[in-house]
């Protein structure tokens, strides 16, 4: 096997164009390699950094007819519906995005914000370092806007 190395090293003195290029090669491989798999471990193999986050789960709905792979949220009145029906799960929240304009004195910024229950950030963990999360009684029909 030393002899195989030796023959090697000659080899790759005599060329070294083909050297580098090789090294290069393999350094791009490598580091492609260890690029993709940490991308892999932090989104696909570690667990959410949620309480039980094998407890969560994502409920949505396909749309038949407008087209493959499309998927809609549950409506209002489905979510009111299973929440008024619980008995096989502990808690369920809700959430829709969107961008606001928030106005502080003379300015405005836009801002993307999210709507959600009084369920949704307890059920992630959520705890306020200031003031409080958002209640029951914040959510209700005619309740004032809370922002948290």
């Amino acid at each position: 096997m030393l002899n195989d190395i030796r023959h090697a090293i000659r080899s790759l003195r005599k060329s070294p164009g083909f050297t580098l290029i090789s090294v290069l090669t393999l350094a791009l491989g490598i580091g492609a390699t260890a690029t993709i798999f940490a991308l892999l471990d932090a989104i696909v193999l570690n667990p959410l950094k949620y309480p039980d986050p094998d407890r969560l789960a994502w409920v949505e709905s396909s749309v038949p007819g407008v087209g493959e792979g499309v998927r809609w949220g549950v409506s209002r009145a489905g979510y009111l519906a299973f929440d008024q029906d619980l008995r096989t799960i502990s808690s369920i929240g809700a959430y829709s995005t969107g961008d606001l304009a928030l106005a502080y004195g003379d300015k405005a910024e836009g801002v993307r914000a999210a709507s959600v229950t009084h369920q949704i950030l307890p059920m992630l963990g959520a705890r306020a370092a200031l003031g409080r999360l958002i209640e029951e009684q914040d959510t209700r029909v005619g309740a004032e806007p809370v922002v948290v």
